[in-house]
């Protein structure tokens, strides 16, 4: 019975061996890499230099349920993750494919509640990293404008919006929509 189980758990790891994503390896397929996780290789190394100072201070100061931490960080060696450019490189593969936790924490060798853990917590620290470089989209009309202040042109691909019909000719013309057949703000 105990060979049978001893043989079970090296299959275990042998299977989160091959299936586990790594940026080491797939950095070298550049045209995959980017269709992954939607980030050019060098466009992914700048982000993760900022990524990584992010990870570390979290680590250093709370543990990975959030608590914080009574003693120094060790390097454990049942990481879900070996660099933090992996757990960059995870967390994006998730925002621009979407799949389901169960599909993605099957890719890394993970179960569906760690990749849930993982997830949201990998993505409070890629909003916190991008927070801190200024890199977040303008949530306001006035930080919209600061940010567009020096761009000459700026093509808006938006959703056209139904409007309250004008009694003037010329405003129900320019609302008109023929996509839509009714009368939007474009």
């Amino acid at each position: 019975m105990s060979i049978n189980k001893d043989h079970a758990e090296t299959n275990i790891q042998l299977y989160l061996q091959i299936c586990s994503m790594k940026y080491k390896e797939l950095q070298e397929k550049p045209k995959q890499f980017e269709s992954l996780c939607g980030h050019s290789v060098d466009s992914f190394d700048s982000l993760s230099k900022f990524f990584s100072v992010e990870y570390e201070n979290y680590f250093s100061h709370f543990t990975f349920d959030g608590k914080e931490r009574e003693r120094p960080k060790l390097q454990r060696s049942d990481n879900a993750f070996e660099t933090s450019s992996d757990a960059l490189f995870f967390v994006l593969s998730y925002v621009k494919n979407n799949p389901l936790q169960e599909y993605h924490a099957a890719q890394y060798g993970l179960s569906q509640p760690q990749a849930n853990t993982w997830i949201h917590l990998l993505l409070r620290i890629l909003q916190e990293t991008l927070g801190k470089n200024k890199n977040l989209p303008a949530r306001s009309n006035k930080e919209l404008k600061y940010v567009l202040k020096d761009v000459p042109k700026v093509f808006i691909d938006g959703t056209e919006r139904p409007v309250q019909r004008s009694t003037d000719y010329q405003t129900q013309k320019d609302h008109f929509s023929g996509k839509k057949k009714a009368l939007c703000e474009k």
